[in-house]
């Protein structure tokens, strides 16, 4: 505000003839007519180049590529020049050039000689354009190397529930507590998930599993021991004890992020990149040459087209063939899966016979650009199964999948095989088929079917241990979305077993949006020995920050309608409420349920009655906790295996927004930012609206790429600050007179006083004696006292001073 008003006043000054002809005077001012405003000659020698930015920090509002970043601090000079370190290039999102000073100012046009700079002082902002390349990139599969890893902490995740339902003269009260423990040392991951349950008097406790995890980064796959669920498998497996490795997904480059526009601008320009009229791309590029990439695509099969707006009002195109960028939806690439161990916590020892270890192995490779041929085995005592599969895209818009499975039991005495098809193709721009089909033979075995009796002919359903599996099952899905009509699908499914059971189903939905209410229309047609209509129609409306929706729903037996609202209320509250009602029992079922989040965990209660005679209540409260070197800090949610410590100058109740939910800051200012993505960049935001009105923040918006496995810290730079009304006074009493310039101990101009002798001042520019200076050059000084208790809630503190040796 101060920058505003100041620039404003030089702006005033030049309009009254006080700027004269630089052979005039020797700073390009009137120096007399500047004396006779009341003016200090000083000022002109500051702004004698125009308007600029005030040396020192300045909170500035920061624009990169045309894309509004929010505020920031930046440093500048004395002349006023952009003094660019690492974390102000951290904060525009632009990649550190290599050896630079650590406490240095960055030349970033030396860095990247097309970068543009523009300073624009009395809109306090600052404006960079700069070349692709000095971007930092959005997806880091090639250069995992530079996200954050390390760090050590502990955790526990937690889920009570409680519920207590009542039926007549019945009661029934239940305890559930779910948990997971975990270590993260060095980014090697801990865990342990285990539930407990009680009801009715009795007690049950079960351990799920627990394993020890590393991303090995060079090979870009992770490394597990323990009791693990196999990753990376044609074939269905019980978990193991034992060890395995499998392909690190966030590691793999998906090519789809591979397509790339390059293209030539004759000035500073906008760069708009289209895929069928639809928007998919916009940005600012200096002049010369550019390239684009990490442009999410709406089709592989549609043409980009490029538009160039130069700055001078020219405009040309061009267009990208689909053909170029197509063999980027091949997503597999290279890799290798290999799981070894005993099977445990399924079943008892007398069904898995002498199956007691288990080796199984998988393998992908692509060949060429649009074909992936993966391999897998499975090895056990008395049991072996092989397979193949191939996935591509044979040619534009038609993708293929093939998948053939062969199996031996020894145990049993069988031999048999799997094959299962799949297809999907983009007919047109809002046409879409999807179809599958799998047929399997009466031999044919997973691990898992050993020593199982499934229905068939020779064991009828009622005489066998488990249902009929398939002998054939297919599917259909046929997809059209139009602007007008909405969406319309529909889909067929057939099972075939082999106890001669049928079944069919086919359903039709529809839905649309009708300005801001959404109407959907579900029909569903069951066929074979279960022969059911059913349809269900609804429709929802937001009516401000309640959401209402209305739905009727019909079978063959019975007919229902009901009503919800919803409510989200503010961060912490939101509720919802429901009835319902059918034709058969002419019962009305309501429901109530309100969830809290009273920043710490999460928790929720709900109530419900149906008729007269039943009832049930339930409460539950899930969240996290992460005992770190500073301390123990709690989440309301779960903490996954990448997490950040967040700290705030030990400011307690801030907001911070991170990618799962906004956090709080406890009373010692920490938080846990609970997960973030591994391999990827992951946004951090304090709302500075939540600090205390006497604090200011450097830096409140991080963007962090991270290791999995790895503990971040996060903090944020934050200044408690006073700021000072001051009323300023000569020995007499009388306040000072408007327009008399104030400098700092270094000789610097800082403000001017106002009317009333009034001035604005930060707590760091009364820290020493200031120098008050008029128009004829006469000066008194000031020293101002402020008290030790510092105000919180207010955003300046009002004090008084008397300027010593009159004016």
């Amino acid at each position: 505000m101060r920058l505003k008003l100041m620039t404003g006043l030089i702006s005033a000054l030049l309009h009254q003839g006080v700027y004269a002809d630089a052979t005039a005077g020797s700073q390009g001012f009137d120096l007399d007519t500047l004396r006779a405003r009341g003016l200090a000659v000083e000022v002109a020698e500051l702004f004698s180049e125009g308007k600029r930015f005030l040396p020192g920090p300045q909170q500035i509002k920061l624009m990169v590529n045309g894309v509004r970043l929010g505020r920031a601090q930046a440093e500048f000079s004395r002349s006023g020049a952009l003094c660019m370190d690492r974390q102000f290039l951290a904060r525009a999102h632009i990649a550190i050039p290599e050896k630079v000073d650590a406490n240095a100012c960055i030349d970033l046009e030396a860095a990247f000689p097309q970068t543009i700079i523009h300073l624009r002082p009395s809109q306090e902002e600052v404006e960079l354009i700069v070349p692709q390349e000095a971007l930092r990139p959005a997806a880091a599969a090639d250069s995992a190397g530079t996200h954050t890893s390390g760090g050590k902490a502990a955790l526990l995740n937690y889920d009570l529930l409680y519920m207590t339902n009542r039926y007549g003269g019945s009661s029934n009260n239940t305890l559930q507590v779910s948990t997971e423990a975990g270590v993260n040392v060095n980014d090697w991951i801990l865990r342990s998930r285990q539930n407990y349950s009680y009801s009715n008097g009795v007690a049950e406790f079960n351990h799920l599993d627990a394993y020890v995890q590393k991303t090995l980064i060079e090979r870009k796959s992770v490394f597990q021991i323990g009791q693990i669920n196999v990753n990376g498998s044609l074939f269905a497996t019980p978990n193991l004890l034992g060890v395995q490795l499998f392909p690190e997904g966030a590691l793999l480059r998906q090519a789809a992020t591979r397509v790339k526009v390059e293209g030539i601008a004759q000035t500073q320009a906008r760069v708009e990149v289209k895929q069928h009229n639809v928007l998919l791309y916009s940005t600012i590029v200096p002049p010369g040459p550019f390239s684009l990439s990490d442009i999410a695509l709406n089709n592989a099969n549609i043409d980009l087209q490029v538009t160039v707006f130069e700055a001078n009002g020219g405009e040309h195109g061009f267009t990208v063939p689909a053909s170029s960028f197509a063999i980027g939806f091949t997503p597999k690439e290279k890799g290798y899966s290999l799981a070894f161990g005993k099977p445990w916590n399924y079943g008892d020892d007398s069904e898995q016979g002498s199956n007691n270890w288990l080796l199984t192995a998988m393998a992908d490779f692509p060949m060429g650009s649009r074909l992936n041929v993966s391999g897998a085995g499975l090895l056990a005592n008395g049991f072996y199964a092989a397979g193949t599969q191939l996935t591509g895209m044979p040619v534009r818009g038609l993708e293929l999948g093939i998948s053939t499975l062969f199996s031996h039991s020894a145990e049993e005495n069988t031999n048999g095989m799997q094959m299962m098809l799949s297809t999907g193709t983009q007919m047109t721009e809002v046409l879409t088929l999807n179809a599958s089909y799998a047929i399997q033979t009466q031999g044919f075995r997973n691990f898992s079917d050993i020593g199982k009796r499934y229905a068939t002919t020779t064991y009828p359903q009622d005489e066998a241990i488990l249902p009929a599996r398939a002998q054939q099952q297919a599917s259909f899905n046929l997809s059209y979305n139009h602007r007008l009509f909405g969406g319309i699908s529909m889909g067929y499914s057939q099972f075939q077993g082999f106890a001669g059971d049928n079944s069919r189903r086919v359903n039709l939905r529809w839905a649309k949006a009708i300005k801001n209410a959404h109407v959907s229309l579900n029909v569903e047609r069951a066929g074979g020995s279960s022969r059911d209509t059913a349809v269900y129609a609804a429709l929802s409306m937001p009516f401000g920050s309640k959401s209402v929706s209305a739905s009727v729903s019909s079978n063959n037996r019975r007919q229902r309608a009901g009503m919800t609202m919803n409510e989200r209320v503010s961060d912490f509250l939101g509720y919802s409420l429901a009835t319902e009602t059918d034709d058969q029992s002419r019962q009305v079922a309501t429901s109530a349920n309100l969830s809290l989040l009273p920043k710490y965990l999460q928790s929720s209660v709900g109530w419900s009655r149906y008729g007269a005679n039943s009832t049930s209540m339930s409460a539950r409260v899930t969240g996290g906790a992460v005992l770190h070197d500073k301390g123990f800090t709690l989440s309301p949610y779960p903490v996954r295996d990448t997490f950040t410590v967040l700290s705030v100058a030990n400011i307690g109740d801030v907001k911070i927004q991170t990618p799962q939910g906004p956090v709080w800051t406890d009373a010692a200012g920490y938080a846990i930012a609970p997960a973030m993505p591994a391999y990827a960049d992951g946004r951090l935001e304090l709302i500075s609206k939540s600090l205390p009105k006497n604090a200011d923040i450097k830096n409140g918006l991080y963007v962090l790429g991270m290791g999995r496995g790895a503990v971040g810290k996060v903090d944020f730079d934050v200044i408690q600050t006073r700021r000072v009304l001051l009323k300023l006074r000569d020995q007499q009493g009388q306040p000072l007179t408007k327009s008399n310039a104030v400098f700092n101990q270094q000789d610097q101009w800082i403000s001017s006083v106002g009317n009333h002798g009034d001035v604005f001042l930060s707590w760091q520019q009364v820290q020493g004696p200031l120098k008050v200076t008029n128009g004829q050059g006469q000066s008194c000084i000031v020293n101002v006292i402020l008290p030790e208790q510092v105000p919180k809630n207010a955003f300046y503190e009002n004090a008084e001073a008397v300027c010593r040796n009159d004016i």
